[in-house]
């Protein structure tokens, strides 16, 4: 729990273990380095973190001291798969190395998506803190649209997209959640208008890029897709970008 030291691995058998056993995870408070070591698969259990919410304003040595905070480095190793019946709690992620001293933001992987070959579905995401993620939640891998995603009370900054989607969901609902480039990304890091700018050029709230041939399925006319209420989404190029 001092943000250097992997934990992937541990993580990783944590959740295997509750995930055979039926039950969860109780994270403490402290930081917890997630370095590409490992992907951190989540199916069928919970993962609740200590209470506590990282202060916008603070040093970035502060990252951590109230509540649970994941420190993802890994530029090419997905942090976390989500699979079917998991809900997250309480939990903050920071990516610490996105610290717009370069223009162009670092493509890290995005912070969820499913396993390759199995659908996202039934997850709950609650009062969650993501500061600097470079995508939230992705679900490229699969030609199966993602289902029954609830986000609540969510707080947080990615630099290109929040959600990057194959398809148009069948539902994902947004609720008292608010999606700011102003929110964390000046936290401790004097070149933060950097990120702001870039995404203020490129990034969008929802990026949709299903062709509806054989590569990626079309959506379903009884989809629902992203119901969003309550929640504000401020500093993207885009809204809602559709490709």
């Amino acid at each position: 729990m001092d943000g250097v030291t992997s934990a992937d691995v541990a993580l990783n058998h944590a959740a295997a273990w509750a995930r055979t056993n039926q039950s969860g995870l109780l994270v403490p408070g402290g930081k917890i380095a997630i370095t590409g070591v490992q992907t951190i698969a989540l199916d069928r259990m919970s993962l609740t973190c200590t209470a506590g919410s990282v202060d916008a304003n603070a040093n970035g040595d502060s990252y951590g001291a109230q509540g649970s905070t994941f420190f993802i480095t890994s530029t090419t190793v997905q942090p976390f798969t989500l699979q079917n019946g998991v809900r997250i709690r309480d939990c903050n992620f920071y990516w610490p190395n996105q610290n717009g001293i370069s223009t162009t933001p670092i493509a890290y992987p995005p912070l969820f998506t499913e396993p390759r070959g199995q659908q996202m579905v039934n997850i709950d995401l609650l009062n969650l803190r993501v500061v600097n993620a470079y995508d939230f939640l992705s679900n490229t891998l699969v030609d199966d649209p993602l289902a029954n995603i609830h986000m609540t009370n969510t707080y947080g900054y990615a630099v290109r997209y929040w959600f990057n989607l194959a398809n148009i969901p069948e539902v994902v609902t947004v609720s008292g959640s608010n999606i700011d480039i102003n929110l964390f990304q000046f936290a401790g890091l004097y070149n933060h208008k950097n990120l702001g700018k870039w995404t203020g050029r490129n990034g969008a709230f929802l990026h949709v890029f299903g062709n509806g041939n054989s590569s990626t399925k079309h959506s379903k006319p009884e989809v629902q897709g992203l119901i969003v209420s309550d929640s504000l989404v401020f500093g993207y190029r885009y809204g809602v970008l559709v490709e």
